[in-house]
């Protein structure tokens, strides 16, 4: 039994895209993919990291193939799990657009758009005082780890940032 997907629905995804039909492991993935498809439509999945994982998997696995059912099921977990209160992007850890949102072939992309655009927009002006974005969580303990650690989130969001605005082709 699988009680989360993440990372799997991606890994089994990517098999799935990339090893060859006639491997011995094929069925055993295809297996896999049936039932990651099967657990997502009958589970709520609402946690944004495991559903940016199903995301990565209908990236894989549809293209060219008709996943209607999977394409439905995403379209309706995307909208319900994704914060639309742009003020909650910047003060807490919440499920953004681009956090969930694969590219521009994900389902509910085009109605979520116009968020994807103000997230990045907010995520640009609000950055540090230096120039370095935003780093909105905090572990807690171990501080002077965090500040090293911090310092190369920035790094990871500011590459994240510049990835995003191409693949979304916006214009900040």
């Amino acid at each position: 039994y699988i009680s989360s997907y993440n990372p799997s629905a991606a890994i089994i995804g990517f098999l799935y895209r990339y090893l060859d039909e006639d491997h011995p492991m094929f069925s055993e993935v295809e297996k896999a993919v049936d039932k990651a498809v099967r657990y997502l439509i009958q589970e709520d999945v609402t946690e944004m990291h495991e559903l940016r994982c199903f995301n990565d998997m209908y990236e894989y696995v549809c293209e060219g193939i008709d996943c209607f059912n999977l394409k439905r099921r995403l379209l309706e977990l995307n909208n319900l799990v994704i914060e639309k209160d742009p003020l909650k992007w910047l003060s807490s850890y919440s499920a953004k657009p681009t956090q969930v949102i694969v590219s521009l072939n994900t389902p509910g992309v085009q109605d979520l758009m116009p968020l994807i655009k103000e997230e990045l927009r907010l995520t640009y002006e609000n950055r540090e005082k230096d120039g370095g974005f935003f780093v909105p969580w905090s572990w807690g303990q171990y501080p002077e780890d965090f500040k090293k650690a911090r310092k190369e989130w920035q790094g990871i969001l500011a590459l994240n940032f510049l990835l995003k605005i191409k693949q979304f082709k916006i214009d900040i």
